[in-house]
C-alpha cells in the first residue's frame, strides 16, 4: 500500500510540473488556445483525479480533499488567465519592455554612423546649454512645481527625496497634472508659443541614490512618450518655435519629479561650488528641458515611420540654433524605408516589428512603453489619447498576415474601445478642442473598421 501511495504522489508531482511548463509556454507565446486547452485538462483530466483519490489512505474524507484540490487548480488556470487579459494590444504598451525574448532583427549598416553623428551633434547640444545662463520665465509651471515641491535642501539624500516624493503626490493635483489620483487637464502652450497642447503624467520610478549622485548629468526627468510632430531640429522647448499648422501639436509626457528635485539637488551644490545663480527657472532652462531632445527624438523617428507608409512628406530642418547642427534626416528616412518594406504586412509579433523601426537610444518597444502598469480611470484616459493613433498605424502596418499572427492581443480591442468610449467619451473627448476631439472620434472609428465591432 505504501509502495502505491509513493508511486503516484512522485507521478501526481511530474504530471502537475510537465502541465506548468506547457502553461507557462502558451501564455509566453501567446496562444490563448491551447492555453486554455491545457487550463481545463487541469480541471477535468480522469487520472489525475483517480490517482489523487488512491494517493489516500482510507475512503474515508475522500469528497472534500478532492474538491480542494480541483478548486486550487481552478484557481490557478483564471489567474493565468487573468495574465492573459493584460496581454491585450492596449495593455501591450503599459508592459515594462521584456529583454528575455530575442527576435530576429534586420541590420541597417548606415544607421550605425546616422546613430554616432547624431549623438555627436546632441552632446554638443547639450554641453552648450548646460554651460550657459539660460533663464525661462518664473510662471512656467514647470518651475513652480518644482519650486513648491522642494524640500529642505539641508536634509540628507535619503530624507530629502521621501519628502519630495510625498510632496509631489500631494500637489499634482494643485498643478492639475495626471496620475491615478488625479484626472487633471490639457495644459496649453507650455512648450510651444501657440498652437500646442500638452498631456503631463507624473510617475515615480525606483531610484539608487548613490548611483544618481555620480550620473545626475545624464538623467531624464521629462520623457516625451507621443507626439504628432515628426521634426529632428533639435528644438529643446523652449516656447521660442510656434505651430503654424492648422493642426496643433499634440504632445504627452511623463514627468518624474523626484529625479527631477534629485538632479536639483545635486546642480545646487555644484552651483554653489562656483558661485553661480542657482535659480530652479536657470537649472530647468540649463538641463531639464534640452534633455527632452532624447526622447523627442525616438518618437519624431517613429512619427516619420508613420509619415512614409502614408506617403506624408516630412518637414524639412526648419529652426536655427546658436551654432551650426548637421541635418541627418534624409537619411533617417532612407533607412525608415528600408526598414518598411521589411515589416509591412509580415506575419511577426508586434514585440519583432517594432524592435525592426530603427532608433537612436534604446529600441522601440521601450519607446512606446508608457509608465503605468496599473492605470486607475483618472489617468486611463491620457494613455488612451496617447497611442489611439499609434494602434491605428500599427494595424495598417500589420496588414492581414501581421493580424493574424497578433490576433490573441487584438481579440479584447474592440470591447476595449467600447469601454474607453463609455468611461470618457462625453466627459473628456467633448471638451477637448474641436480638433482633438474630431482627430480622437477618426481613430476609434478606425480602430472598429479594422478589427470590427463586439
Amino acid at each position: 500500500m505504501l509502495k502505491c501511495w509513493l508511486y503516484n504522489t512522485v507521478y501526481l508531482c511530474f504530471y502537475s510540473r510537465w502541465l506548468f511548463n506547457h502553461l507557462h509556454f502558451f501564455y509566453k507565446k501567446n496562444n490563448l488556445i491551447l492555453f486554455i486547452r491545457y487550463s481545463l485538462s487541469i480541471c477535468f483530466n480522469p487520472i489525475l483525479i483517480i490517482h489523487l483519490l488512491s494517493c489516500l489512505p482510507s475512503k474515508q474524507g475522500l469528497i472534500a480533499p478532492a474538491i480542494f484540490f480541483l478548486l486550487c487548480y481552478a484557481l490557478g488556470s483564471l489567474k493565468f488567465l487573468f495574465l492573459i487579459k493584460e496581454d491585450r494590444l492596449f495593455r501591450f504598451f503599459l508592459r515594462p519592455p521584456n529583454d528575455n525574448f530575442h527576435y530576429a532583427t534586420k541590420s541597417f549598416p548606415k544607421w550605425d554612423y546616422i546613430t554616432r553623428r547624431y549623438v555627436s551633434e546632441l552632446s554638443r547640444l547639450l554641453h552648450y546649454y548646460r554651460s550657459r545662463n539660460k533663464f525661462i520665465n518664473n510662471s512656467h509651471i514647470l518651475v513652480r512645481a518644482l519650486g513648491s515641491m522642494l524640500p529642505e535642501l539641508s536634509n540628507d539624500d535619503g530624507s530629502f527625496y521621501n519628502k519630495l516624493a510625498i510632496n509631489a503626490e500631494n500637489l499634482s493635483k494643485h498643478f492639475q497634472f495626471t496620475n491615478n489620483i488625479s484626472r487633471g487637464k490639457l495644459h496649453e502652450n507650455l512648450f510651444y508659443s501657440r498652437n500646442s497642447y500638452v498631456l503631463i503624467n507624473t510617475v515615480q520610478n525606483n531610484l539608487n541614490l548613490y548611483f544618481l549622485k555620480h550620473n545626475w548629468k545624464n538623467q531624464q526627468p521629462i520623457r516625451v512618450v507621443y507626439s504628432n510632430s515628426s521634426d529632428l531640429d533639435y528644438y529643446i522647448f523652449d516656447k521660442s518655435k510656434s505651430i503654424d499648422s492648422p493642426i496643433p501639436n499634440i504632445m504627452s509626457i511623463e514627468i518624474d519629479f523626484g529625479l527631477m528635485g534629485m538632479m536639483y539637488r545635486h546642480w545646487y551644490r555644484e552651483q554653489l561650488l562656483q558661485d553661480n545663480n542657482t535659480s530652479v527657472s536657470r537649472f530647468i532652462a540649463n538641463y531639464v528641458l534640452p534633455s527632452m531632445v532624447i526622447s523627442n527624438f525616438n518618437i519624431s523617428i517613429f512619427n516619420r515611420y508613420k509619415n512614409l507608409f502614408y506617403n506624408i512628406p516630412n518637414k524639412e530642418f526648419d529652426i536655427e540654433h546658436p551654432f551650426y547642427l548637421q541635418d541627418y534626416s534624409k537619411g533617417v528616412d532612407d533607412v525608415l524605408r528600408e526598414s518598411l518594406r521589411y515589416t509591412t504586412n509580415a506575419s511577426f509579433p508586434i514585440e519583432q516589428i517594432l524592435l525592426n523601426i530603427p532608433t537612436l537610444f534604446g529600441n522601440m518597444n521601450k519607446t512606446l512603453w508608457l509608465n503605468n502598469l496599473n492605470p486607475s480611470r483618472q489617468s486611463l484616459w491620457t494613455l488612451w489619447l496617447s497611442r489611439l493613433e499609434y494602434i491605428v498605424f500599427l494595424l495598417e502596418l500589420m496588414g492581414e498576415r501581421g493580424k493574424a499572427r497578433n490576433k490573441d492581443r487584438l481579440y479584447h480591442l474592440p470591447r476595449q474601445i467600447k469601454e474607453f468610449e463609455n468611461m470618457a467619451m462625453s466627459s473628456i473627448i467633448d471638451n477637448l478642442p474641436l480638433s482633438l476631439s474630431t482627430l480622437c472620434y477618426g481613430n476609434i472609428e478606425k480602430i472598429k473598421i479594422k478589427v470590427g465591432r463586439r
